[in-house]
């Protein structure tokens, strides 16, 4: 048993006694690579900006806009839009970490692709993001991505 399946274990019992409700100890599959970092609410980013991306040998493409949701489980949607409006990609992938401005992501897939990898995303103000950085694979082929936010839109959090 990991530590974290220790550390839930021990938090299901401290809390849910409070709430008045039993609770099976019934295990929900989790990554075992990345630990979850915990918060109370969706963290929802989008912002206007410039940016390229890299796939193996497909070429360089132009991004104009990038999103991010962070669900209060850890997992998390990352988007890319195209700057020539021809669609956005989109990675699924993991918290790693969190601080009061940056973001930490491992990539676990693109649509039906598999994906791995690391990305760093700084935000700021009312939600921005600031930058965001990328670097690892798409189906076995080199991926990196890197895109700076150009304006302040206001995307709070979700409730």
């Amino acid at each position: 048993m990991s530590k974290f399946q220790k550390a839930a274990i021990v938090l299901t019992s401290v809390v849910f006694p409070w709430l008045g409700v039993q609770v099976n100890q019934a295990a929900i599959p989790v990554s075992q690579s990345f630990p979850v970092v915990a918060q109370r609410s969706a963290l929802n980013l989008i912002e206007q900006g410039t940016g390229t991306l890299n796939i193996g040998r497909r070429g360089t493409r132009l991004i104009e806009r990038a999103s991010v949701i962070v669900r209060p489980i850890g997992t998390v949607d990352l988007g890319l839009t195209y700057a020539d409006g021809t669609g956005t990609l989109r990675f699924g992938g993991q918290l790693i970490s969190r601080t009061e401005d940056t973001l930490t992501i491992a990539l676990t897939n693109s649509g039906n692709a598999d994906a791995s990898g690391e990305v760093t995303i700084s935000y700021g103000a009312f939600h921005s993001i600031n930058s965001m950085s990328g670097n690892g694979f798409v189906d076995g082929m080199p991926l990196t991505f890197q895109f700076n936010g150009g304006s302040q839109n206001n995307v709070d959090t979700l409730p």
